[in-house]
């Protein structure tokens, strides 16, 4: 009697894993990225770079629904090209790197839209405020690497990202391209 209800309990758990080992089957390790974002200030093209990724990425995209992406930029990472600018944006005003060091984005779904494009339901916490956004990217896959690339424009204000200026945009462009390896 012990010994059936062993193998009863060994064939239950195997029938476990099989049945959940789908979602975990895809995890897929950040080994390169790039993070930039445009925004016109003083009718310039200002350009910038985030550095500093940590990422989770669970997908497949087969099972689109039982994937998640979560991402963390440090925000000191930020980079435009010239320095005294990359201080001013640190500062309270702006980012606020010493009181919000980190930007966060957390799938809340993600769903098929067509080919190798799908849109992830996330949440976006800037400035430690959060609003739900819309994040489309494609997936393309190459053996065991794979490319995760979204555009996205997002309102600086929603976030409390500097303050209405007639000379600064509003709307941010961002362009995210992760580059990721497959683990199992």
């Amino acid at each position: 009697m012990n010994k059936l209800f062993k193998i009863k309990r060994t064939v239950i758990i195997f029938v476990i894993l099989l049945s959940t080992g789908t979602s975990f089957s895809q995890n897929w390790e950040t080994s390169n990225y790039f993070i930039e974002f445009k925004i016109k200030n003083a009718k310039l093209n200002v350009t910038g770079t985030f550095g500093g990724l940590s990422s989770k990425i669970i997908f497949d995209p087969n099972k689109p629904l039982s994937s998640s992406i979560e991402a963390k930029i440090d925000v000191k990472t930020i980079k435009t090209g010239i320095n005294m600018r990359d201080n001013h944006l640190k500062k309270a005003e702006y980012f606020d790197v010493t009181k919000f060091p980190d930007i966060t984005i957390k799938s809340k779904s993600i769903k098929k839209e067509k080919d190798n494009l799908f849109l992830a339901k996330c949440e976006l916490i800037v400035k430690g405020k959060s609003k739900e956004i819309d994040l489309p990217f494609t997936f393309t896959e190459t053996g065991n690497r794979a490319d995760f690339v979204g555009n996205l424009t997002l309102n600086r204000l929603d976030f409390g990202v500097g303050s209405a200026s007639v000379l600064m945009a509003n709307n941010v462009v961002v362009t995210i391209k992760v580059f990721a390896v497959k683990l199992n």
